[in-house]
């Protein structure tokens, strides 16, 4: 290639020229319509320009992958010399049109900082709108605290762009703060939460100089080990006593505290530190961390202890206000166990920390005061602001964009950001159409992902490596740095559901106005509607995505007119011929799997991102092996998707590879392990056939998130188990270990090696996720019953692994949030060999400190919630944080544990549990319980003020409380949603009915000894909005009159369905505003009353075979707006002329009754 060398070299330093000047030209593209037309025609050619020299770079991977040696270079170097010399060409003409704007070259950018940084001053040309009453409130709350002698914490939380940071301004600035605090000071914290930084700056800020500590030699003497324990009085006893008895000693004593991690050994050695005793005894005192890793340079300066001691030196008594500006932290440890003791023990009677903050947690774990929540300004305010920015640089405040502009500000929603945002765009619009096509804009609430974000950045060239970062990470921190800015916002952490669905683990949306001014600044994207008018042009869009299915033929045929489209993403499932299309320069695909299968036109050489979720495809093409560019494959849910293409070893730019959901996949390609770029493996299915076994894990050592291990029992040896290396990819957050080639497997009677393949899979200590399905062995591994593994784990998930006696040693875990434990059919205990004496508890044991969920389902053997070494344990125990238990299928569990905060509980088929075994849990809101009493018991609801959901499936042998003691029970009246799934629920039941006064929502199911309409019972619910009956198959309804009225004055909602018998429906409620009926098959009529429910909006009737005609006098559904009748074959009588006669009527569907189509068919 070496005649074609200079043309490309002179290629590239022509669009380095051009890029030095583009800068300018964006700006004077704004006001010069013969820039912006040059604009676009250089982006067209240097997208030309960027396919030829990426043509260079497929080439050389194909030299170094390929086996094929048919490929003529001689015809590479003709054809590529071609497009150099018509790519030169258009660039040189471009350069001399460009010479004639008298362009200023870019200045150069400032090095880029990772975190913002805020400043206490106010701009005083800036005007800040809608706050006064705000900053009044968070004033006075600085002002009252003067008689606290703790520093108080008070945190201001919103969603960004409301203005936390203006807001603490105005409020630093204030003359009556400025006059009330001796000292002030302002610290951004951002994403850097680290004491020893925070710590640092608040020094500096207070001495207004640089933090100055002794020197090294001095500390050098000052370093010790740490000593740490739980706050005991009687430890603290023996460690002081020690300490005073070597008063006799010539040689320096070390004391050692040892044990687990989270004990609270720091804690015991600050208790001794602080005794009056040892203050007196010893004359110099010094405290200092020693990190683990001791190969390192020893940073002295950073040392907590000596930045506590010169922060009290700095602060002394000092009443101060501290502003930690914008702290994302959520992690309660590095606040309470760190920096809270630090900031909070210095400083004089009523000195504050104000946070601002976007998260509730964050708010919720350092505020010692309520927190002031900001809210969006008031539309007055709101359009102060957008007015006095939008009518400015040219734009008078003319009647005609004033009416639009009104238009337009409503979208933002009272958000400041939004508010100055548009407000900036449209001041750079000079005519009323222009403001008139944004006001017309369509609203974008589009769901997008994290990771496919990055992916398709990377596809487009749009980030670059950096040497402390890689592409993952560099577009990692680019969103993150996005969503601080709200240009992307409703940022959520998502799960994996059961059911088939793209999956992305963090997911975000794009607020509206952003959309539009994003889509305003460059024109290479576009809107379907936009496309199909007919002056449209798709010559200069480059990125397409269609939302729905019905998009694709609208848009199929333009694309014939684009020759540069760089991003086509269409909706799952849906077919395209790509042969008709022009898009050989395509950098981003998605589509079903079939259809690029069959095409032959897309260019292998630039495409980086495919993605085939949930095609029906069974194999891929080995043509695939030939993208060597390709970055991102996603096969997400492909359930049919059996085997991946053996040559995908040649794919070595392959970064992401997702599988979720790919059940039927049987192994990997052969060599899998060449792939050692990939950073993303969600599946990997082992094989025994050589090549496609575990080891090909070996070299993968850059993998990360989320990683999913099948068929597991089929490794050959326990080395082949070690060279996965498992414990050396620190990266991997996720680890998913199936036994099994599916999640459900149960193994069988013979155990195998699994014990010793388990042992040798042993993973790093950092995971956060673990779950093991389908294990066969009869004991856990050494690695699991060393709890350090699992200081940082948050969710574990154990399945059916019926000969497994134990679980991981995860109840002193720290980090643990949910717990997840099903068919194990020889576990008796959850927490075992819990050694009492040695843990120091003499009352309530309390376990898994983090703890928030636990589900335990189909656990035959399970007794006893922990044990000591003999097997014995009989004092209660307690799980602190405990939010939601579930039990399912444990029939042998007698005991629920307690929790100070539980609010979600469900009892199913535990049947050794009685519904008033759990009156000591008093906070609960939601209970579901199921079991049948064995002997008579009550409903204890005195015991639960805070509930408001209760699902009972059997009152059998049940005593409600006794009609004359209704008025005491607080519960009565926070019960708001009642579900009865129960054959026996309208037998007596003392008192039953009395107890649900205030109930709003009731659910009634499977009750088979309902016949008639439950008219006396329901008397009693004079507040209830909405009433479901479900699958009573013996309701009739004629033990009723049908001209009785159903007596619930609040009623809004009927929904009635599968009641096979139902002949007939009561008078219903005027109150009413929804009813569905569905699938009735003995039903006649309708309720006779039904023309008389004025307020009535919503009528479905659906599979109600029987249904002859709808009642005369429906023209008095004067508010109905949704009529449906479906699948109700003999109905017939429609009445005449009803659909003029019902004037709020907006939809209308009749489907499945042959006569009304007919007659609706013929008008």
């Amino acid at each position: 290639m070496c005649g074609i060398d200079g043309d490309r070299r002179k290629l590239e330093r022509q669009l380095l020229a051009v890029q030095c000047k583009l800068t300018d030209a964006e700006a004077k593209s704004e006001s010069n319509p013969y820039i912006k037309r040059w604009m676009k025609d250089f982006r067209t050619v240097a997208y030309e320009a960027d396919d030829v020299l990426d043509d260079f770079q497929y080439e050389a991977l194909r030299r170094v992958l390929s086996h094929f040696t048919n490929h003529n270079p001689v015809l590479f170097r003709l054809t590529m010399s071609r497009k150099l010399r018509s790519v030169l060409g258009k660039i040189n003409d471009l350069v001399e049109e460009m010479n004639t704007f008298g362009l200023l070259e870019n200045r150069a950018e400032a090095p880029q900082v990772l975190h913002r940084q805020t400043h206490a001053k106010l701009d005083e040309d800036a005007e800040i709108f809608g706050r006064d009453d705000d900053k009044e409130v968070v004033v006075n709350l600085l002002l009252d605290q003067q008689d606290q002698h703790q520093v108080q914490v008070l945190p201001i939380f919103g969603m960004g762009g409301l203005g936390k940071t203006a807001l603490a301004k105005l409020v630093y600035n204030d003359i009556r703060v400025q006059q009330h605090f001796k000292l002030k000071m302002w610290h951004c914290v951002s994403e850097n939460f680290e004491a020893v930084a925070l710590l640092k700056s608040v020094i500096e800020l207070a001495t207004i100089d640089r933090c100055k500590l002794p020197d090294k030699i001095k500390l050098m003497r000052r370093r010790l080990e740490e000593a740490i324990g739980k706050q005991r009085d009687d430890d603290k006893e023996v460690v002081v006593n020690l300490l005073l008895n070597q008063q006799d000693q010539h040689q320096l004593q070390v004391l050692p505290i040892f044990g687990m991690g989270g004990l609270g050994k720091t804690t015991l050695g600050k208790i001794v530190y602080n005794d009056s005793r040892v203050k007196q005894h010893f004359e110099l005192k010094m405290w200092h961390f020693i990190e683990l890793a001791t190969s390192d340079r020893c940073n002295l300066p950073d040392t907590i202890e000596l930045l506590r001691q010169r922060l009290e030196e700095v602060i002394r008594k000092q009443r101060f206000l501290l502003i930690l500006d914008d702290v994302w932290n959520e992690e309660e440890k590095k606040w309470g166990d760190d920096l809270k003791p630090l900031l909070c023990s210095v400083g004089g009677p009523g000195s504050v920390v104000v946070v601002t903050c976007r998260s509730q947690q964050v708010a919720s774990i350092m505020g010692t005061i309520g927190p002031h929540e900001l809210a969006c300004l008031s539309e007055d305010d709101a359009w102060e602001l957008f007015s006095s920015k939008a009518f400015s640089k040219g734009v008078h405040e003319q009647a005609e964009f004033v009416t639009i502009g009104k238009c337009i500000f409503k979208k933002c929603k009272g958000l400041p950001l939004a508010l100055k945002t548009m407000a900036g765009l449209m001041s750079s619009k000079q005519q009323v159409d222009e403001w008139d096509a944004i006001k017309e804009s369509n609203p974008k609430d589009y769901e997008m992902g994290r990771d496919m974000l990055i992916q398709l950045w990377m596809a487009n060239g749009f980030i670059q490596e950096e040497r402390t970062m890689n592409l993952a990470q560099k577009g990692e921190f680019i969103f993150n740095d996005l969503v601080w800015r709200s240009f992307l916002q409703d940022v959520k952490v998502n799960e994996i559901c059961s059911f088939p669905g793209t999956y992305d683990p963090v997911s975000c949306k794009m607020h509206d106005l952003m959309h539009d001014l994003a889509k305003d600044v460059s024109d290479g994207c576009a809107i379907i509607e936009e496309l199909i008018e007919p002056e449209a042009s798709v010559e200069h869009v480059h990125h397409l995505q269609i939302a729905c299915g019905g998009g694709v033929k609208q848009i199929s045929g333009l694309l014939k007119g684009t020759r540069y489209l760089r991003t086509f993403l269409i909706p799952l499932r849906s077919h395209i011929d790509l042969n008709e299309l022009n898009l050989m320069s395509l950098r981003a695909l998605r589509c079903d799997g079939h259809s690029i299968t069959n095409s032959q036109v897309i260019n292998a050489k630039h495409l980086r991102y495919l993605d085939f979720s949930k095609s029906d495809i069974v194999r891929l093409p080995e043509s695939i092996c030939i993208l060597y560019c390709l970055q991102s494959l996603t096969l997400n849910y492909c359930s049919k998707l059996q085997y991946l293409p053996d040559g995908m070893g040649a794919m070595r730019k392959l970064i992401h590879l997702n599988l979720i959901g790919c059940h039927s996949l049987k192994r990997m390609p052969r060599k899998f392990g060449l792939l050692n770029n990939l950073r993303t493996l969600t599946t990997f299915v082992v094989d025994t056939e050589a090549g496609h076994g575990i080891e090909e894990l070996k070299d993968l050592c850059h993998l990360g998130g989320r990683l999913e291990l099948y068929n597991l029992r089929e490794i050959k040896s326990e080395s082949n188990a070690k060279e996965s290396n498992l414990h050396q990819k620190q990266s991997v957050g996720e680890l998913f270990m199936h036994w099994g080639r599916r999640r459900y497997y149960m193994p069988g009677d013979g155990v195998g090696d699994e014990e010793l393949l388990l042992e040798s899979l042993a993973p790093h200590s950092k995971l956060k996720t673990l779950e093991v399905h389908g294990y066969g062995g009869l004991k856990i591994s050494q690695w699991m019953r060393d709890p350090q593994m699992f200081q940082c784990l948050r969710t574990l998930t154990v399945s059916n692994c019926p000969w497994c006696k134990d679980l991981p040693i995860v109840w002193l875990s720290v980090s643990l949030e949910y717990l997840s434990v099903s068919n194990m059919g020889s576990l008796t205990t959850i927490c075992k060999i819990i050694d009492v004496e040695a843990g120091g508890y003499n009352t309530c044991l309390q376990y898994f400190p983090k703890l928030k969920k636990i589900v335990l389902c189909a656990l035959p053997s399970l007794e006893r919630w922990a044990e000591n070494r003999v097997g014995e344990l009989n004092s209660p125990v307690s799980f602190p944080v405990l939010e939601a238990l579930t039990i399912w299928r444990c029939p042998k569990l007698a005991t629920v544990p307690g929790s100070p905060i539980l609010k979600i509980l469900a009892i199913l088929e535990c049947y050794s549990l009685s519904i008033s075994s759990f009156a000591h849990l008093t906070t609960l809101s939601e209970l579901e319980w199921n079991g049948t009493s064995i002997v008579r018991t009550s409903m204890p609801l005195g015991s639960w003020p805070s509930l408001v959901k209760l699902s009972v499936e059997s009152l059998s042998n049940m005593v409600m409380v006794p009609i004359e003691d209704l008025q005491s029970q607080r519960s009565s009246k926070t019960v708001q949603n009642l579900n009865l799934n129960d054959p026996t629920c309208f037998e007596p039941t003392p008192g039953f009915w009395e107890c649900f006064a205030f109930v709003k929502q009731l659910k009634i199911f499977f009750c088979d000894e309902l016949v008639r309409w439950p008219v006396e019972e329901l008397r009693s619910l004079a507040r209830l909005h909405v009433l479901n009956i479900s699958y009573c198959r013996n309701l009739e309804g004629n033990g009723s009159s049908s001209q009785e009225t159903l007596l619930l004055p609040q009623l809004k909602t009927l929904h009635i369905d599968h009641c096979d018998s139902l002949l007939e429906i009561l008078k219903l409620p005027m109150s009413l505003e929804h009813l569905n009926i569905y699938s009735c098959c003995s039903l006649v009529a309708l309720p006779s009353n039904l023309g008389d429910l004025a307020k009535l909006r919503d009528l479905h009737v659906r599979f109600c075979t029987p249904l002859k005609e709808l009642p005369d006098g429906m023209d008095g559904l004067t508010s109905l707006e949704d009529l449906s009748i479906m699948g109700c074959p003999v109905t017939e009588n429609f009445p005449r002329g009803l659909l003029q006669r019902l004037p709020s009527l907006k939809s209308l569907k009749i489907l499945g009754s042959p006569e009304l189509e007919r007659r609706f068919g013929e008008g």
